[in-house]
């Protein structure tokens, strides 16, 4: 008759492995690329300020994930539902509040001053992520700060958060249209809403398919 034995492990063994599994369960889930670098063709950066044009010419992200994740301080929940959804539409990214403590893609923040040295700077987005081809990869981990002046009036704030909506979304330059809610300035001319136009040209993007040999004949001066 066969005899079932209980195999033991040595004891520093033993403690490896279980070490090894804690450590594991315990360490944070790698970060998954979730926006590509994409240089515009020419027809899209018609659209664009001539000007940022010229001296900003680097690829501008773009989400590449379904679900774009957004948090605000719960006092801005309302102003933000509203803002997204000036840029919902077909071919748009679905946007979904969260909690900030779960690692939005997307985070709006209130400060008192933006920047000392433009006093007149209502608000600001600023894109995190590795550097574009051919330094870093074509897609990468990314998230976007959006900061806010708590000095304006909620009309105003609707405004100032849903233009800077639209530069977290793909319009990382201002629109060649004043009229467009996506001008450089807040004025009597621009739009308080997106226009049909501005969605139309955002989904575009969107639909751009993702290519690398744009990016790789860009030629980047080396680091110092």
């Amino acid at each position: 008759m066969k005899a079932w034995r209980r195999t033991l492990l040595p004891g520093w063994l033993a403690a490896a492995l279980v070490c090894g599994l804690l450590t594991q369960a315990n360490a944070a889930p790698e970060a998954r690329p979730n926006a590509d670098w994409i240089a515009y063709p020419s027809w899209v950066l018609a659209k664009f300020d001539s000007e940022e044009n010229r001296t900003d010419p680097d690829p501008m992200l773009r989400w590449q994930t379904p679900v774009v994740t957004i948090s605000a301080p719960a006092s801005r929940i309302g102003v933000l539902r509203e803002a997204i959804a000036e840029w919902q539409g077909p071919g748009l990214p679905r946007l979904r509040i969260v909690d900030p403590e779960r690692d939005p893609d997307i985070a709006v923040q209130d400060v008192q001053v933006l920047s000392r040295r433009d006093p007149d700077m209502l608000g600001e987005t600023e894109p995190v992520a590795e550097d574009p081809p051919p330094l870093g990869p074509p897609t990468t981990y990314a998230t976007v700060s959006i900061k806010m002046t708590t000095g304006l009036s909620p009309a105003e704030y609707r405004i100032v958060l849903t233009h800077e909506l639209g530069h977290a979304l793909g319009f990382w330059r201002h629109a060649a249209n004043p009229h467009w809610l996506m001008g450089a300035e807040l004025s009597s001319e621009q739009s308080p809403h997106v226009s049909a136009a501005e969605r139309a040209l955002l989904a575009q993007l969107y639909a751009l398919p993702r290519s690398t040999q744009q990016l790789a004949k860009k030629r980047r001066p080396p680091l110092s």
